[in-house]
């Protein structure tokens, strides 16, 4: 079943604070010398959005960021090179990528290696830019990992062991093994005074937000979106891109949805906690949508995301497999997208309001026909067994009754 519930510790008044976005110039001239940087695309499915009786919907498609299959890397490569220029005691902003490549920077801070846990993109972009810059990563993935996810760190350059333990504890595991190694650890989640790295990933997520709202305000449509469905683990990439939107557009920003598996709502059960206290879940957090398989919220993201959210949301691996169909198989003149299981619930979600059953649902969320709904497909396909089963046998199925339903906890 589809459960949500709204966001009753929202902030009364979001405020446009240009002050706070000075760090993202900083992300901005960082990747401009950055040979292969280009902003991804934003694709309108117009079919789809007749569909279902909404004015447009438009997908921020990551599938081919810097080359690999998700926008994990804008994270791993911003924070590897403000690691790499704090230990030569210089500002970030004054090197480009030959000097941080350089055999003499190298000399300077030694062969370093970097470690993280993962669920398979954030190691694989951290294994990327660890090679990228001439250094070691080494990435740790929860039990039951896909093999295809083991060589994609491994083909980035990474070396890659799977653990016996979930998402959560592999961080702890990292964490201590960095601790025991010497090696610097680059996780997309703070914890106790672990919050500087962890912030520079943020920050370069971040840039997903700048190219969406540059590439609105540049259309002469007046299409900017109304309802922005992001989808949240750890809530990292929420906590990125709602800061920046918070920041830049203040009380202009859409409505957000955030968007989770059941088995790993961590955000919608933080919502139901009283003052909206940051909890963790525990258990397997077994989903089909492995990026998003998370019980603890990032604590640096977890404050934006209560902050600007509307409506949270959990979903079963149903939704997600409906999504992932449809960009692979779309609506009449819409265009394919390359999606993989963590960037296609916020379309199947879309995709229900087909249905009577979800008109409920749909006023809900507070979509209508004049709406211009944004998702994020945050991947490619990352797991080729799954994707088999989902596209050839269609399991998960969409049910016809019983798990067919939602509910509003608040």
């Amino acid at each position: 079943m589809i459960l949500t519930c709204r966001n009753q510790y929202r902030s009364e008044k979001l405020l446009v604070n240009q002050n706070q976005l000075d760090y993202i110039e900083q992300v901005v001239k960082f990747y401009q010398k950055i040979t292969n940087y280009q902003p991804t695309p934003q694709i309108s499915l117009h079919d789809m959005a007749n569909s279902i009786g909404v004015k447009n919907i438009f997908v921020k498609d990551e599938s081919s960021r810097l080359g690999l299959d998700s926008f994990k890397v804008l994270g791993s490569l911003y924070a590897v090179a403000n690691i790499i220029a704090e230990y030569l005691g210089e500002d970030l902003s004054q090197l480009d990528e030959q000097e941080l490549q350089s055999r003499k920077v190298k000399e300077r801070v030694g062969h370093l290696t970097f470690v993280t846990a993962t669920d398979g993109n954030h190691g694989k972009g951290l294994a990327y830019a660890a090679n990228f810059f001439g250094h070691n990563a080494v990435v740790y993935l929860p039990k039951g990992s896909d093999n295809d996810r083991v060589k994609a760190v491994e083909q980035a350059g990474g070396k890659a062991y799977v653990t016996e333990a979930n998402y959560d504890d592999t961080v702890i595991f990292a964490s201590q093994k960095a601790q025991e190694e010497g090696w610097i650890l680059v996780q997309d989640t703070a914890f106790d005074s672990y919050t500087k790295i962890p912030g520079w990933i943020m920050e370069g997520y971040s840039m997903i937000a700048k190219e969406i709202v540059d590439y609105f305000n540049a259309q002469e449509s007046s299409q900017f979106p109304t309802h922005l469905i992001i989808q949240a683990g750890v809530g990292s990439l929420a906590g990125g891109v709602l800061d920046y939107l918070v920041n830049r557009l203040g009380e202009q920003i859409p409505n957000i949805i955030v968007v989770e598996p059941e088995n790993a709502a961590c955000m919608l059960n933080s919502a139901l906690e009283e003052g909206g206290t940051a909890k963790r879940i525990f258990g397997d957090l077994d989903t089909i949508m492995t990026g998003l398989s998370c019980g603890a919220p990032n604590p640096l993201g977890w404050k934006g995301i209560k902050d600007a959210t509307n409506t949270f949301i959990s979903v079963p691996d149903w939704v997600a497999a409906r999504g992932l169909r449809i960009l692979h198989n779309p609506h009449g003149r819409d265009p394919i997208v390359q999606a993989g299981f963590s960037g296609s619930p916020g379309i199947g979600l879309l995709s229900l309001f087909e249905f009577d059953h979800f008109t409920g649902l749909k006023d809900w969320l507070e979509i209508d026909e004049e709406s211009v709904v944004l998702t994020i497909n945050t991947e490619s396909v990352t797991d080729h067994g799954n994707y088999k089963s989902v596209m050839w046998d269609g399991h998960p199925c969409t049910p016809v009754n019983g798990d067919f339903d939602w509910k509003a906890l608040l």
